[in-house]
């Protein structure tokens, strides 16, 4: 979990994802933690799963906005786009090291992303 950004935290508590993010090099630190395998634990998965919904609903915010919130000028004005939140859409399903038998929660939680996905996928058609 080294790997991943300092606010892929339970324990961050600011609403939007720091400036950094909202930065190429940002978005690819995100995306390079995320292409590693993940271990068969929940609390891994859970991780995982933690890393892209924060990336997600900030380039939510990012995209489509919210006229209920004030959004700081570093995610309104972000390059971070459409192509980004597909990314990280096709990332929801993480690659899962098997190499011991996991136990019935992470299994829990790898089905839990998949729906998400698929959901996630189907929103913006939804929305239109």
């Amino acid at each position: 979990m080294d790997a991943y950004p300092d606010w892929v935290s339970w324990q961050y508590d600011q609403l939007h994802l720091p400036e950094y993010f909202h930065t190429k090099q940002g978005y690819k630190h995100l995306v390079k933690a995320l292409e590693h395998p993940v271990e068969d634990t929940y609390s891994a998965q859970e991780f995982y799963a933690l890393a892209v919904g924060l990336g997600l609903r900030d380039i939510n915010y990012a995209v489509f906005g919210d006229i209920d919130l004030d959004i700081p000028d570093h995610v309104t004005s972000s390059p971070l786009g459409q192509e980004h939140w597909d990314n990280l859409l096709e990332l929801c399903q993480p690659e899962v090291d098997m190499t011991e038998k996991g136990d019935v929660r992470s299994r829990y939680v790898i089905q839990h992303l998949s729906v998400l996905m698929g959901i996630l996928l189907t929103l913006p058609k939804i929305c239109q």
